[in-house]
């Protein structure tokens, strides 16, 4: 869809080239952290008079509260596309420095984003995230398998009428010899499951 009065709109320099790359990188179906994972701007923002409207006002707030540096639009939530309540302005070199544990990790064949492994292994966002961040000499696989603190936690094994059954020494002995993974009994300690191998969990 080429746009109307591009002249105009070119007028709006940097914020034009916002609108202009998002939609850009969203059409890209090669791109493999927008086009082609489904994300999309939404129907009402492919006009860059409607984009205009929704955002120029908080566009020009934000630029004066960094002090004139150039922002760029930032999604609050990275599985959703662009649209009026998931967007907002931030610093560029800020967004730069969110990209490290925003983008996309691959770990034996798949690829998911911080929160997604977050999610599947029961290991807490922020912890997972300072340990990218901050262990740059570790490849993300060392990330992750190198035990948290609350791995080696002693867990209570319960019925699921609530009769204690064990006390555990770590959450991988108990993992053993329920022949479950780690992150499955984490997370039903932690209230993110109802159950893990027909067994209620509880950190002591």
């Amino acid at each position: 869809m080429k746009c109307k009065n591009s002249h105009v709109h070119k007028s709006y320099g940097s914020f034009y080239t916002i609108w202009r790359l998002m939609r850009q990188r969203c059409r890209n179906k090669n791109n493999k952290y927008y086009g082609a994972r489904g994300i999309k701007v939404c129907e009402r923002w492919l006009n860059f008079d409607t984009f205009l409207k929704d955002m120029y006002g908080s566009y020009k707030r934000a630029s004066k509260k960094y002090d004139g540096k150039l922002v760029s639009i930032e999604r609050k939530d990275n599985d959703q596309g662009y649209h009026p309540t998931n967007c907002k302005w931030i610093p560029l070199k800020e967004q730069s420095k969110n990209r490290r544990y925003n983008n996309y990790f691959t770990y034996q064949g798949k690829t998911q984003t911080l929160a997604e492994w977050s999610r599947e292994l029961g290991i807490n966002y922020d912890s997972l995230r300072n340990r990218v961040v901050r262990r740059d000499d570790w490849t993300f696989g060392e990330a992750i398998k190198t035990r948290f603190r609350n791995r080696n936690q002693k867990i209570i094994q319960y019925t699921l009428n609530g009769k204690k059954l064990k006390v555990w020494l770590s959450i991988k002995e108990a993992a053993q010899e329920v022949g479950v993974h780690e992150s499955n009994i984490i997370r039903a300690a932690q209230g993110k499951l109802k159950q893990s191998a027909g067994y209620l969990w509880e950190y002591l």
